[in-house]
């Protein structure tokens, strides 16, 4: 057994690497490259997992695809290689791969919980989190970039439609924040897509009892795909992109028998 004060050094050392991960994201594509190849980050998310609280690790994962410069996919959303298809972007493509990785192990580290009613929560509550005004700013209704948390109407949108995936309404105040995307954000279909997304969490009937958790997790995780994707300036790949859709409920349905 490992000396309890081992492990929180480890811990501590694992959340320092998670957390420079976005810094080094934002450098200029040779300089962000050299670091990352250097950064620890599978060996991070590892310890986290083992010592700490597995989600810190997915959130940072998830942060450090919205910081991405470069694909880390395919133009069809995939993250694994397939033979007669371009092989995803070498090196990045660990970061789709490690959420992929971490949606996955929520799933087998708890059997006990059928509809997963925590985990998607939590990943409910990081996208309400992004769709906020900044708290310095939380007096005043202007739709000004810097006021946002998050300033990219690609994301903003991609994060209303995940969140229709998830069924979940976190402390069932979670459509608060859609009413407050409905009557501020700049972008009509915004708007739009945030009061489909309000009407039904506001509801809070939970996730369909026919439906697979883990499938409503990997299916926000493909609108985020999307968003990373489209802000890059690149197209979707739309049928690609349903295929890879397709692909992912089937495997989660072979591996986890769902």
């Amino acid at each position: 057994m490992q000396d309890p004060e081992q492990q929180q050094r480890w811990l501590a050392v694992a959340h320092e690497i998670l957390g420079v991960t976005r810094s080094i994201l934002r450098l200029d594509s040779t300089e962000g490259e050299a670091r990352f190849r250097r950064l620890p980050l599978k060996e991070a998310v590892h310890i986290v997992n083992e010592f700490g609280h597995p989600w810190r690790a997915t959130k940072a994962c998830l942060l450090a695809l919205r910081e991405l410069r470069t694909l880390s996919t395919g133009l069809d959303l995939r993250y694994w290689s397939e033979i007669g298809k371009d092989d995803p972007p070498e090196l990045w493509s660990d970061i789709p791969t490690l959420i992929a990785d971490q949606l996955r192990l929520h799933r087998r580290r708890n059997p006990g919980q059928d509809r997963m009613e925590e985990v998607r929560d939590q990943f409910a509550t990081y996208l309400l989190d992004r769709l906020k005004s900044r708290k310095e700013n939380k007096e005043t209704s202007s739709e000004a970039p810097g006021r946002l948390t998050e300033p990219d109407p690609v994301w903003r949108e991609a994060y209303v439609r995940a969140l229709r995936e998830l069924h979940s309404n976190p402390g069932g105040r979670g459509h608060h924040v859609l009413y407050w995307v409905m009557g501020n954000d700049q972008v009509p279909e915004i708007r739009d897509q945030a009061k489909i997304t309000y009407n039904q969490m506001r509801k809070n009937e939970g996730l369909p009892a026919a439906s697979s958790p883990l499938t409503a997790l990997f299916a926000a995780f493909w609108w985020l795909r999307q968003a990373h994707v489209i802000s890059l300036k690149s197209e979707v790949d739309q049928a690609g992109a349903s295929r890879t859709r397709a692909k992912e409920v089937r495997r989660t349905k072979e591996e986890f028998k769902e």
